[in-house]
């Protein structure tokens, strides 16, 4: 994220040569859902990082260009590099508080770590939007940028050793343009798709070209019609136009849901959907529940009426038995559009495809990928120096979570783990590892918010 990524461009040894900038020819380039046009130089590579974990934004909006393969590629490796790149991302309203809305330098404070004294507001093209910017004479310099179009809010990071290319890059932001979607083609089910993937890859869907979507950390997914769909956004959210669909995949762990709905190892999906029911304070008018399987494992249809602030929101509910994992994929509309949107929210739910866990998992095997062994690794605690080692804990349920001091969401955080730990401590460990720093910089974080 940026917050790191910021001390690693303080600290790569950066080369120091220097181009002019001149007039150069531009290609027309679009995000991958054709929203948002920009002219880049002729000679810049673009890729689409839908998995880069610094971009944290729409997946299907994701995009890094900068002046050569050998520069973004030295750029994600934390290698040298000599030159510019570009991430571009994109967030739906829904991410920001409220009190920030319209007001670009503070929702740019709301998603990175900046003081906002530090922040400016600033145009880009036609768009209000805000910038922080860092220059380093005759070295480097980082813009963090960020433009409201309206739909939804672009955000552009930029690192780069030539300080004299940061008015071409502002000429490339300055560039920007909304590109109107086909709304009469939206709900189009003949479209072209793409697929898109649950975080641990178990879970398939096909949905439009031209559809956002967001893997939103590591146990959600979310795709819609466009980026105004996700406001409110939660089991219960409300699409505010008549053409907008939101679907919402959750993956919820086995042996966090609530007692009676796990009998003797077997999920009631029945008790599940019951309760997802009621929690979304649905009207009593439904499909009731249809079970069936998908794949070879059990599945659980069912529908219902939850009554919005301004009209009726139609909810279509699929609940998966995937073992040590249910999937509870959400779909809502407005009622009184079911006719024109279920054409296309049917296509989607046929779509569906499920990898059995088995087909994945090498429990032999170590790395970061899903049924794999942890990788070995120990530190000294902070009180007693004892090492500790994460295979100490093999076979119990851990919470690992990497600090540190200057990082903004961590002091965020810190009181909501602990008193979740207070809560539920006797079920799971947290493994706090502060990263990078002295014992009495994490002494004092730990001391002021009580951390056990």
């Amino acid at each position: 994220m940026l917050r790191r990524l910021l001390m690693v461009v303080l600290l790569v040894v950066m080369g120091l040569s220097s181009v002019a900038v001149s007039a150069q020819e531009v290609k027309h380039i679009l995000t991958p859902s054709g929203r948002l046009s920009l002219d880049v130089p002729n000679t810049w590579v673009i890729r689409e990082l839908p998995e880069e974990e610094e971009l944290m934004g729409l997946d299907s909006e994701t995009l890094v260009m900068g002046t050569s393969y050998d520069v973004i590629d030295g750029y994600l490796t934390r290698q040298n590099f000599d030159g510019t790149v570009m991430f571009l991302s994109a967030y739906p309203y829904h991410v920001f508080e409220s009190d920030v809305l319209g007001d670009p330098p503070a929702m740019l404070g709301d998603v990175t770590v900046y003081d906002l004294a530090e922040i400016k507001a600033k145009d880009f093209a036609s768009f209000p939007g805000a910038e922080f910017y860092v220059e380093e004479p005759d070295q480097y310099f980082v813009s963090e940028v960020l433009m409201d179009t309206g739909e939804m809010t672009y955000r552009a990071t930029i690192y780069s050793t030539r300080i004299d290319e940061y008015q071409m890059v502002m000429n490339v932001l300055n560039s920007a343009a909304v590109t109107p979607i086909d709304r009469s083609q939206i709900l189009n089910p003949s479209q072209p798709t793409r697929t898109i993937l649950t975080d641990d890859k178990r879970l398939a869907f096909e949905i439009p070209g031209q559809w956002l979507f967001w893997n939103e950390g590591d146990t959600s997914l979310s795709f819609a019609t466009d980026g105004t769909a996700y406001e409110g956004i939660s089991y219960s959210f409300q699409p505010q136009d008549v053409s907008s669909v939101v679907f919402v995949v959750q993956r919820l762990i086995k042996s966090g849901l609530r007692p009676g709905e796990v009998i003797e190892g077997e999920v009631d999906l029945e008790s599940v959907a019951a309760r997802l029911r009621d929690e979304n304070g649905a009207l009593r008018k439904s499909t009731g529940f249809v079970i069936s399987e998908l794949d070879g494992i059990p599945m659980l249809d069912a529908s219902w009426l939850i009554p919005g602030t301004e009209e009726t929101m139609f909810t279509r509910t699929r609940l998966l038995d995937g073992g040590d994992t249910v999937y509870l994929t959400q779909a809502q509309y407005p009622a009184g559009a079911a006719s024109e949107i279920s054409p296309m929210v049917d296509t989607i739910f046929s779509s569906m495809h499920y990898t059995a866990p088995d087909e994945l998992m090498n429990p032999n095997e170590i790395g970061l990928e899903v049924g794999m062994q942890a990788p070995y690794f120990s530190a000294p605690l902070l009180g007693s120096g004892e090492e500790v080692a994460l295979s100490d804990y093999r076979g119990e349920v851990v919470f690992l979570n990497m600090w540190a001091t200057w990082c903004g969401p961590c002091h965020r955080e810190a009181p909501a783990l602990q008193s979740y730990y207070e809560s539920y401590g006797g079920d799971f460990e947290i493994l706090a590892m502060n990263v990078g720093e002295t014992s009495d910089q994490a002494r004092g974080f730990v001391n002021q918010y009580g951390l056990t």
